[in-house]
């Protein structure tokens, strides 16, 4: 039942509204509805958007798989297929690429940026080294997982003690200008970095 006057919600046994301050006519009768029912619906409303809530950050607390997009291995043509000479490669196409040293940048695609800065050591034409992110605070280690050319991927491990994502695969390409650029899908983010040479 509602006031005459404002439309205000009556309460049953009201004698005026508590709103405008009409009084209820004799002959007018409120609503039977009980006066806990509003606090209950509140109640339970409350408590499933909390479930709802502690369901999402569970599910998203969750790591998804590491996914790194293929790399495509050249295929060399043979002469006979082939009608134009052969092109001379580019130093970035060459066996003597090389990605060690210290680099550094702004890792971009998280929740929030921060940096990386890694050191890279290659021996026989294989890469390993370590990377640190000084903002989370993490450290890790870099191996060699593959490589064509001037494109490498890395497996990132993570000791027990980091809150860092751990096997996450990286890759890694130089390019002609010097820079190297770093992408990976770390936990829900797939991040990416553009790494120039320190040292």
């Amino acid at each position: 039942m509602s006031c005459a006057s404002c439309g205000a919600p009556l309460e049953p046994g009201d004698r005026f509204c508590g709103v405008c301050g009409t009084v209820v006519a004799a002959g007018q009768t409120t609503s039977s509805r009980p006066r806990w029912l509003v606090p209950a619906a509140i109640a339970v409303a409350v408590v499933l958007l909390t479930g709802a809530i502690v369901v999402g950050a569970v599910v998203a607390s969750r790591p998804a798989p590491s996914v790194v997009p293929p790399v495509e291995t050249p295929v060399a043509e043979s002469p006979a297929e082939t009608s134009s000479p052969t092109p001379t490669p580019s130093p970035t196409e060459s066996a003597e690429v090389d990605f060690a040293g210290q680099w550094t940048g702004d890792i971009l695609g998280d929740a929030h940026p921060y940096t990386v800065q890694v050191s890279i050591v290659e021996t026989g034409g294989v890469i390993s080294g370590t990377a640190v992110y000084p903002e989370i605070p993490c450290e890790g280690t870099w191996a060699q997982s593959s490589r064509v050319g001037n494109t490498a991927i890395v497996i990132e491990r993570m000791p027990s003690t980091n809150v860092c994502y751990d096997n996450v695969s990286i890759t890694l390409v130089l390019a002609d200008d010097g820079t190297m650029s770093y992408a990976a899908q770390s936990g829900q983010y797939f991040i990416t970095a553009t790494l120039t040479r320190t040292g």
